[in-house]
């Protein structure tokens, strides 16, 4: 199970990562085309810019589909009877943090590993920890991080 979760994990990271970079890509491609000028230049413009609002599309149902796994199986999860499933569900969110930061780094994700940090289990207080340590090495994190870290601070420092 371990495997597969963490397999689904990077085809999650490597798909939205393919997928910004398809953007990015289209992106300067219409910056140029914006430049030029003729019949041409205004057909191709056009197709790019169908391109980039199917492409947007997609990132937009990839986004909601992150928040319904999110939803339906961390949110749940993370309070599991059996401590190596809040221990899972939490390293998945730890990853998912760190490898889509604009998209997870945000406080009404990050409080569930801050909640985790009291759990009545040392290996889940641990995943954590670890989680909560990879995302503020993570660059330009801390910034973002300050309040959270103003609200679990009495849990992080024990």
């Amino acid at each position: 199970m371990l495997v597969l979760v963490e397999r689904h994990n990077r085809q999650q990271v490597d798909s939205k990562n393919d997928l910004t970079q398809q953007i990015d890509v289209t992106s300067r491609h219409q910056a140029a085309e914006k430049k030029k000028s003729g019949k041409k230049a205004s057909q191709k413009s056009s197709a790019l810019d169908t391109q980039m609002a199917d492409f947007k599309q997609r990132m937009q149902d990839f986004e909601e589909g992150l928040d319904s796994i999110f939803e339906g199986v961390v949110m749940h999860r993370y309070r599991d009877v059996a401590a190596p499933i809040r221990q899972l569900a939490l390293e998945s969110l730890g990853q998912w943090v760190c490898a889509m930061p604009g998209s997870f780094l945000d406080d009404s994700y990050l409080k569930y590993l801050g909640w985790s940090l009291s759990d009545k289990d040392a290996a889940v207080r641990n995943t954590a920890l670890c989680a909560l340590i990879d995302i503020y090495s993570t660059e330009n994190a801390a910034d973002s991080l300050s309040l959270f870290t103003q609200r679990f601070k009495t849990r992080l420092s024990r």
